[in-house]
């Protein structure tokens, strides 16, 4: 009992108490506190992606998450979905294996969200839709690339309401990859006017 009360508070220390060393005082904040709320985010912080990433595994997260809060369509999503989107952003890439071009990742990290989500009150619908959301969250790269069409992309998720936090985060991982990523390879130019273009024609295709 008493070796299991000491494994206890070392755990207890490292989730609650343990901080990052950060000199940027702002961004310390964010990630101590993101790594109280979810301990597993300290695993990705530094992880190195291959080549074609500019950011390490935490960073490109937390780009991710301020381009879909960016978006002037994420203002239209019930306070619901927002969770929904936010939840998946953070752990869409858990799984992702250091320094490869890991084409698997989204399973692991969907794996790796069920057990992880067990530990919010949130109910089941909400963390079914967030799995989901990990689980699918390169559908654009593979309707891009011509490996599935509109009609698979839509019976990937339950509803329009889900397609449309899907869009969401699929732009904003997909921005953030580096600066210009996704204006080379989706428009293969360098102009922010034809990317926006490129992405709402293949959205509108798809609703």
């Amino acid at each position: 009992l008493a070796a299991a009360e000491r494994l206890k508070q070392k755990i207890n220390d490292f989730t609650l108490n343990n901080e990052t060393t950060i000199n940027n005082p702002e961004i310390k904040q964010l990630f101590d506190s993101l790594i109280k709320g979810c301990p597993e985010f300290a695993t990705v912080i530094g992880k190195v992606q291959h080549t074609t990433h500019h950011y390490s595994v935490d960073v490109h997260t937390l780009k991710v998450l301020q381009n879909a809060f960016n978006n002037p369509e994420y203002q239209k999503l019930d306070n619901e979905s927002k969770t929904i989107l936010k939840f998946a952003i953070l752990l869409h890439d858990l799984g992702k294996q250091e320094g490869v071009i890991d084409k698997g990742h989204y399973e692991a990290s969907a794996k790796y969200a069920v057990s992880i989500l067990n530990k919010y009150n949130l109910p089941d619908r909400v963390k079914n839709r967030i799995i989901e959301t990990i689980y699918n969250h390169h559908w654009f790269e593979a309707y891009n690339k011509g490996k599935i069409g509109p009609e698979m992309v839509c019976a990937n998720f339950r509803s329009l309401r889900d397609f449309e936090i899907a869009a969401i985060m699929g732009k904003a991982d997909l921005m953030g990859v580096s600066d210009d990523f996704h204006l080379t390879e989706a428009t293969k130019t360098r102009i922010p006017e034809r990317f926006e273009e490129f992405w709402q024609r293949n959205i509108e295709t798809i609703r």
